[in-house]
């Protein structure tokens, strides 16, 4: 990664979500969103987790867990191989996770209920209710939307 993207590797703030800077990191390459060790900011009165990776600013953003509650994604470069729209699917966003159930609409995926640790860049593999072994399609993550910018 440092050779493909040097600056991934410089240092930057830690921020709250409340925008209070709470240290710096030893680079961007180094967090991903939902990890809670290694972050190395003692001292909180809960545990906090990467919420988001600002590159632009080079900030980790972290929170407690509630703030990397998502209820949706929007899906790009989406390939599918049966109709999707309006249906009900289960959706698998990370690789060690089982698929959740989710509905389509449009561009988005709307799951039942909040997931964490979504984030840009993931893709997302959706699998029909009936038969879990068959894939209806899929698509790479380009937003999420937390519970209260859902719909």
């Amino acid at each position: 990664m440092k050779k493909l993207r040097p600056e991934a590797d410089d240092q930057g703030a830690i921020v709250h979500v409340n925008g209070t800077v709470l240290g710096a990191h030893k680079g961007l390459i180094h967090y991903t969103v939902g990890q809670r060790r290694g972050i190395e900011i003692g001292g909180q009165a809960e545990p906090l987790y990467v919420v988001r990776l600002d590159a632009g600013k080079k900030e980790v953003v972290v929170g407690p867990r509630r703030a990397l509650a998502v209820s949706g994604a929007r899906l790009g470069e989406a390939n599918w191989l049966a109709a999707v729209e309006g249906r009900r699917v289960l959706a698998k966003v990370r690789s060690m996770a089982k698929p959740v159930p989710a509905r389509v609409a449009g561009d988005r995926l709307i799951f039942d209920v909040e997931e964490y640790g979504v984030a840009p860049g993931q893709a997302a593999v959706l699998y029909d209710v009936v038969d879990e072994s068959r894939v209806l399609g899929g698509g790479w993550i380009e937003e999420t939307f937390t519970a209260e910018s859902a719909e």
